[in-house]
């Protein structure tokens, strides 16, 4: 049933259910099963293989395991009615809640901003500690009396407080892990390889730390979890990797505009000082090998040699992240063709992160043919075109300094009924500023914010910088995004997109016009100035 779920195909999911005996919340969950769900997220179809006939199955009784699957299954598409829904059916199939269960229910509760049934879970099973109370006051939730579930009699592990300490942090930042890991201490309970993971994960991503610190971090945690993991080992991967983009791409819409305006002073693409894992000593089937030539070289090899030393091999994302790099330090991409070819032949099968890495690598080189036939490839291969490969083109068409094109791959993503996100409509809206176009890059904000998010009033009359900065800082804050556009949806993006097109034609007319008489202009001061310059000889 996992399986079933984590690749889309939900009519098969649908059929695993039924063998639970719990027909009823298998139909509430998927209202429509077979609807081909499957095709339009990229998931494997349903093949002969998947046929399943309940009746000549064995039942067997679901328990927690089941319950826990299904409500992360309905956390991720904020479906909490459905989650209340499904603890009433555990409780009358008998299924008595576990740790297990209490932290799909806070992680479902964070997923859908219901801060204060999170975190009142934890303070039920807390009490009578002082903690409990200190919870609500730092966190700064109201209190709920009573809770969704019973708790009592329940154990409090780690796995309930590695739910909650991702979104302790992102409220209340370092206050809050120091208040979990302080809880936990208190409680007896030490933190897991996924505590170090999550601790790691909010200083990456939020607290801006670099490499070195990630580093030192990870070993002073890790001794308490038997040494680091490969996850691990992907946030200092991630941090390293992201420094070299800057450094080669730079970031931000004027370190582009500057190569397409002639009044902006231009900003030189820099090289990193680093090399990631080299394709030719790089075996995914043989473990991890340490091929740093940098400062973190040393900082690093303790750790890669641990995980080698317990056969732990890279796996797909260290993968994808190997094609990033190659792609980033080798234009012509024949390093990074060489790692995809490389990892297929060992077995490894790619996946959508791949074909985005590729596609992303030959868009920032400038060859879009490839990126768009990298996308063909990646349909072909049962991964249909999502929000993040559309953005890879819309980016890459606009650092071409064509807004047209990367218009029209907007228009593709619409047309196909997905609907963009924060990331989808800044690239777009930095297409038109590149080139110039202020008034449409402004009007693209103005008009698509509230496809991710509803648009403050007191934004109306700012200015386009604030704009941006605004719009992209709520690209993190955990919002529900819709993966789907209905028929009217997308009708209605249709006539926003539109009035784009013709406001941008006009302004290229009204530009083609302010050109000509500029270039009248410089024929005719030419020729007066080489007749005053044969007048004055004469």
């Amino acid at each position: 049933m996992q399986q079933s779920l984590d690749v889309g195909d939900e009519s098969v999911a649908h059929r695993y259910i039924k063998l639970f005996g719990i027909t009823d919340a298998a139909s509430k969950i998927f209202a429509t099963p077979g609807n081909g769900i499957t095709e339009a997220v990229g998931g494997f179809p349903a093949t002969a293989y998947h046929s399943i006939d309940p009746i000549h199955l064995l039942r067997v009784d679901p328990d927690t395991a089941t319950f826990t699957i299904l409500i992360n299954y309905l956390a991720k598409r904020h479906r909490l009615c459905e989650v209340h829904e499904l603890l009433d059916r555990m409780v009358d199939v008998g299924v008595k809640p576990d740790s297990g269960i209490i932290a799909a229910l806070i992680r479902a509760y964070c997923l859908n901003h219901r801060d204060d049934l999170a975190m009142g879970l934890l303070a039920a099973m807390l009490y009578p500690d002082d903690a409990a109370r200190m919870l609500h006051h730092l966190i700064g939730v109201k209190f709920v009396p009573e809770q969704t579930i019973d708790v009592k009699g329940i154990q409090l592990t780690v796995h309930v407080f590695n739910a909650i300490l991702g979104r302790a942090v992102e409220l209340r930042g370092l206050s809050g892990a120091r208040f979990i890991f302080r809880t936990m201490h208190t409680r007896g309970i030490k933190p897991n390889a996924a505590t170090v993971e999550i601790f790691l994960d909010y200083l990456d991503r939020t607290e801006s730390v670099n490499p070195l610190q990630l580093i030192r971090i990870l070993r002073s945690m890790s001794t308490a979890t038997h040494g680091p993991t490969l996850r691990h080992l992907h946030v200092i991967l991630r941090n390293i990797l992201r420094q070299g983009k800057y450094l080669v791409h730079r970031s931000g819409w004027d370190a582009i505009a500057s190569k397409f305006s002639p009044t902006r002073e231009s900003i030189p693409d820099l090289t990193p000082d680093f090399i990631m894992v080299g394709s030719n000593n790089f075996e995914p089937g043989n473990g991890l090998t340490s091929s740093w030539r940098s400062r973190y070289d040393s900082w690093l090899r303790p750790i890669v040699l641990s995980l080698s030393r317990r056969a732990i091999n890279s796996d797909r994302a260290t993968i994808a992240m190997q094609l990033r790099h190659a792609s980033m330090l080798d234009p012509s991409l024949d390093t990074a063709r060489d790692v995809f070819r490389h990892m297929i032949d060992q077995g490894i099968h790619p996946n959508r992160y791949h074909y985005t890495a590729l596609m992303d690598g030959y868009a920032k080189g400038g060859n879009m043919v490839g990126a768009e036939r990298t996308m063909r490839a990646a349909r072909e291969a049962g991964f249909g075109p999502e929000v993040v490969m559309y953005t890879v083109l819309i980016d890459g068409y606009g650092r071409q300094g064509k807004p047209e094109l990367a218009m029209q791959a907007f228009c593709r993503m619409v047309s196909a009924g997905i609907a963009p996100d924060v990331a989808a409509i800044d690239a777009l809206a930095r297409a038109y500023f590149i080139v110039g176009g202020y008034n449409v890059a402004r009007r693209v904000l103005l008009q698509l914010w509230s496809q991710v998010k509803p648009f403050p009033p007191e934004l109306q009359g700012a200015t386009l910088k604030h704009l941006a900065a605004s719009f992209r800082s709520h690209s993190a804050d955990g919002m529900s995004r819709k993966q789907f556009l209905t028929r009217c949806q997308q009708k209605l993006l249709g006539r926003k997109v539109r009035c784009f097109q013709q406001e941008w034609r006009q302004l290229e007319l009204l530009q083609g016009i302010h050109s000509g008489r500029l270039n009248r202009c410089r024929a005719w001061l030419l020729k007066y100035s080489q007749d005053s310059a044969v007048d004055h000889h004469t």
